[in-house]
């Protein structure tokens, strides 16, 4: 075990933990067994940020000067409905989802004076696999949608039979489909059993670009440390399978706490245990939420100025929520007192926080990669995949946009994963390359996974500048141990 590792766990209030003993026990004994690799420089590409022509505080040696204000709400009531579920409530969650999006868009219409579209429809896109005529030429079968064997349909709000989509007249602007997709058509044709669509409705138009800088806008590059906020971001899991050391984790916190990485904020999404190696663990005899809470006191104790924020997971062994899931609620959230810290908050999956002028969401699922395997472009415009899937959380004005998902997702709970505002920024890991991209006016961050690169992303805010526009005032890094 390394002098540095070591170091992570010189406290007296956790030295004498038997669990800590434990875990000890179990890193000198894969130090033995295996062999550390070091991490090929050519293994990942670092994605290239946002804004980068800002000044660098991601190494500064100087500390918020003050506690950050993090605010994060949510309803205890409410979340008891999360332990509910019924058939009947699903449908009434689309319903509901159906209307609202049929109401913003006729409002939308009256504020732009618009005349009222006629022959529209609004509902959910199905996809629905279909049999395909083996005996068809090339030149029939491309008539056929994308030659597919799937068709879409568009399920209604009410207990109407859903009808397929004849999309062979669709406009040249075509459209971007997956299943659980909210969407309003305007149809040339209807049958009982088809429409035919001319077009798909833009039910929230593009945003305005991001506004230039005034003339009395304060030049960037003359602000200082003090006046930002650094947050450190890492998704886990943190460990690989059959190791429990998390020397990667413990090594970025020292780096955090010797100021090699500036860091105001550390979120850190789960699993921190992965369920992964729950039958390795077991083997151990560990209490599940013990262990957790050891490693969460250790990272406490050794930057007790850094205010951390620990993300639910569907992977972490002491969850048992699908999505969307509430805060963890295990001892640590009880012992929070004991220990004396008061840097430690638990949110939600998904989630939105507000830091001071900022709103940040993070839904810590593959949401993108699932829209982009579900999805199909229909038309001849060209569409660069990641930002199509991430521009749909936008439009649809929800985390959780498709429907059916492969990870665990209670769609009756569609209130806790739909947003009226958009955030200020979107944080959701993939195993896509690290990125920050701007969609409209939010930046979506993937910091990508830690393991096995050890890999995470740096936020910084500048709040201290005469300019509204968040994105303007936000810097993204990434960085791999």
């Amino acid at each position: 075990m390394g002098d540095a590792f070591e170091e992570i766990f010189a406290f007296s209030s956790v030295k004498k933990n038997i669990f800590l003993t434990r875990l000890q026990e179990i890193q000198a004994q894969e130090n033995t067994n295996h062999m550390d690799v070091e991490n090929d420089d050519d293994f990942i590409y670092l994605g290239d940020g946002f804004n980068k022509q800002w000044p660098d505080f991601t190494h500064s040696q100087y500390s918020y000067p003050r506690k950050i204000a993090i605010k994060y709400e949510y309803d205890i009531n409410q979340l008891k409905e999360l332990f509910c579920s019924t058939f009947e409530k699903k449908r009434e969650s689309i319903t509901q989802r159906i209307q609202k999006l049929e109401a913003d868009y006729k409002q939308w219409e009256r504020l732009n004076q618009r005349e009222p579209e006629p022959n529209i429809c609004f509902g959910r896109i199905l996809k629905i696999e279909v049999p395909t005529d083996q005996t068809q030429s090339d030149t029939q079968s491309t008539q056929k949608l994308l030659k597919s064997d799937k068709s879409f349909f568009l399920d209604f709000k009410d207990d109407q039979k859903p009808k397929s989509l004849n999309l062979q007249s669709i406009e040249n602007e075509g459209a971007y489909l997956y299943p659980g997709k909210i969407v309003g058509v305007v149809i040339s044709q209807s049958t009982d059993q088809e429409l035919e669509v001319r077009r798909f409705l833009s039910i929230y138009p593009d945003d305005q670009a991001i506004q230039e800088e005034p003339s009395n806008f304060k030049n960037y590059q003359a602000q200082q440390r003090s006046d930002s906020i650094v947050m450190v971001i890492a998704a886990g899991p943190f460990e690989k399978e059959d190791k429990f050391g998390y020397k990667g984790l413990f090594a970025l916190v020292e780096k955090i706490k010797k100021k090699q990485i500036s860091c105001d904020i550390l979120m850190l999404l789960g699993p921190i245990l992965d369920i992964k190696n729950q039958e390795n663990l077991d083997k151990y005899n560990y209490e599940y939420e013990e262990f957790f809470e050891i490693i969460l006191q250790a990272i406490m104790e050794e930057i007790p100025r850094v205010q951390v924020i620990v993300v639910n997971s569907t992977k972490e062994i002491t969850s048992f929520h699908p999505v969307p899931q509430p805060p963890i609620n295990i001892k640590v959230e009880q012992q929070k007192k004991k220990v004396q810290v008061d840097n430690l908050m638990f949110v939600g999956n998904p989630c939105i926080l507000q830091v001071e002028d900022m709103t940040i969401g993070i839904i810590n699922e593959e949401v993108v990669s699932e829209i982009n395997s579900a999805s199909e472009k229909i038309g001849v415009q060209k569409l660069n995949k990641i930002e199509a899937a991430l521009k749909q959380i936008i439009e649809q004005r929800s985390f959780v946009p498709i429907n059916p998902t492969k990870f665990p997702c209670d769609l009756t709970k569609q209130e806790f994963l739909d947003f009226d505002q958009c955030p200020d920024v979107i944080i959701t890991p993939s195993h896509f390359t690290q990125s920050a991209k701007l969609i409209d006016q939010t930046v979506f961050i993937n910091p990508q996974f830690f393991q096995p690169a050890q890999q995470y992303a740096i936020l910084t805010f500048n709040g201290n500048n005469e300019l509204e526009v968040i994105p303007k005032k936000l810097r993204v890094d990434f960085g791999k141990l």
